[in-house]
């Protein structure tokens, strides 16, 4: 074996002795107090002669240092650990990360590489700010370290750390819901992420939680005694699971269900899903007719408009079988966003008299729950998305005023069906109806619609083969949304 040891003297009065630690070079380097330097270069030879000069040399040096000397001998190693890392970058697509390796005490140079090697052939960097800032790739390295007098450290494993942690900011859940902790967790080696929460709304196990009871909590994940990512988990009653089919079977919405606050909150779970899906794309419309149709817990009621806010209707009207603001039209508290009012103002499910003569289902003079029609539902939906189209109606023409003269207008055929050009998104006419797609399979149409004779707004089943038997023409909306979002073919 061979060292590299360096020997300071201070007038013989004081002596400090420098052991390089990992150095395996083949020189020994001595400074007197009259800084002459002298270097003594050993080598390696075989036979018992070179052993014994050698043991001779070093007891002589030891026994000046101890006998002649009998001040502290000091042992300076470059003794350092690995204090923190830090996740600078992470480049998924090259599969690289950048980090700062911060070490336990000063240093001014580090070297990291994929396997331990001698010193020779390590090529070190200048440290900024007491950190080792290098781009690796995803797998365990080593990194050494080198302090202001030039000692080197062994080298030290790069490992056990989180690259990625992926929380939802919020979920807005129903009482035995079961999500992961996560949508993505990337790290190098086991670091070992724990998980906690604040209360008993909901229960841990491994990598995803289960909704107990309701109220809000906060969920933080913990690594290294730190706080990696933290999420709101809001457990409530106001929403209902969303459902593979539409629940036809839901009770129609009465008048003040909601206390004001349940109505804040439910404006919220809305708005939280648009930003999901992308505010002021495809997904973002879809988004709020989907809230609206399988998530809110009761069945908006069918209401014939009393006017519109451009005054194309029969009256200039706000809010009566029409609400074309953002969120959901639930509590007093909107009344101050109305602009006019004809028999109103109702919010959604509060009754009021219709002057619309449609026997069996309206008459005129008589009291029926407020809700939308459905231009009214399609306008709510596009607004609540992002998209300030006006107050537009159903006509099959294209014209202004009318829902069908936003898009590209086509009429439904074999052939456009199975072209792919309509889109979960797009809208769906015949003269005096519209209606939004909000999903789509192989087989089958999933269209949204607010109808007279279902009373309320509902989701709707066609087949793409029959679609033609109902609506006559599709407007294509990729002029309107632009982008598609979060978007998906279906909502589950």
């Amino acid at each position: 074996m061979i060292l590299f040891i360096i020997v300071e003297s201070d007038n013989m009065k004081r002596t400090k002795v420098v052991l390089a630690n990992g150095i395996d070079n083949k020189k020994v380097k001595v400074i007197d107090a009259n800084d002459i330097r002298k270097t003594l270069v050993i080598r390696s030879f075989r036979g018992g002669i070179v052993v014994i000069i050698l043991s001779v040399v070093f007891l002589l040096f030891f026994l000046i240092v101890f006998v002649f000397n009998k001040d502290e001998v000091f042992l300076e190693y470059n003794n350092v650990g690995i204090k923190n890392i830090e996740v600078i970058k992470f480049d998924e697509g090259v599969g690289k990360v950048d980090i700062s390796i911060i070490p336990s005490k000063e240093q001014s140079f580090c070297s990291v590489v994929k396997e331990e090697v001698s010193v020779e052939k390590l090529e070190f960097q200048k440290m900024v700010d007491g950190k080792c800032t290098v781009s690796i790739p995803l797998e365990k390295h080593f990194v050494y370290f080198k302090n202001k007098n030039d000692v080197i450290s062994l080298g030290l494993v790069v490992n056990d750390y989180v690259v990625k942690l992926d929380m939802e900011d919020k979920y807005y859940l129903t009482l035995n819901n079961e999500k992961k902790l996560y949508n993505q967790l990337v790290v190098v080696g086991e670091p070992k992420v724990s998980f906690i929460n604040i209360n008993d709304v909901v229960l841990v196990k491994e990598d995803t939680f289960t909704t107990k009871n309701l109220g809000t909590t906060t969920m933080q994940a913990i690594y290294n005694n730190e706080v990696i990512g933290e999420t709101k988990i809001v457990v409530t009653d106001v929403i209902v699971p969303v459902p593979k089919e539409f629940d036809d079977s839901r009770e129609y919405l009465g008048c003040e269900v909601f206390t004001s606050d349940e109505a804040a909150l439910l404006d919220e779970i809305l708005a939280y899903r648009i930003e999901e899906a992308g505010y002021g794309t495809r997904a973002g419309a879809v988004a709020a007719a989907r809230f609206l149709t399988l998530e809110f817990p009761y069945k908006i009621s069918y209401r014939w408009e009393s006017g519109r806010l451009n005054n194309t209707g029969r009256h200039y009207v706000d809010g009566e079988g029409r609400y074309y603001h953002k969120g959901l039209y639930l509590d007093s508290s909107k009344y101050d966003d109305i602009e006019a009012s004809l028999f109103g103002p109702a919010m959604w499910g509060c009754k009021m008299i219709s002057y619309e003569d449609d026997p069996p289902h309206f008459k005129p003079g008589v009291k029926y729950p407020n809700g939308l029609d459905c231009s009214g539902f399609v306008t709510w939906s596009l607004y609540n998305g992002g998209f300030d189209v006006g107050d537009r109606g159903a006509g099959e023409l294209e014209s202004d005023g009318q829902l069908t003269d936003l898009g590209e207008l086509k009429k439904i055929n074999t052939t456009l069906i199975n072209s792919g050009q309509i889109k979960v998104g797009d809208l769906f006419n015949f003269f005096g109806h519209i209606a939004i797609l909000i999903g789509e399979d192989e087989d089958n149409y999933y269209v949204a619609e607010s109808l007279n004779n279902y009373k309320g707004v509902v989701i709707k089943t066609y087949s793409k083969k029959k679609i033609m038997n109902t609506f006559k023409y599709v407007v294509l909306m990729d002029d309107v949304y632009l982008e598609d979002g979060n978007l998906t073919d279906m909502w589950y």
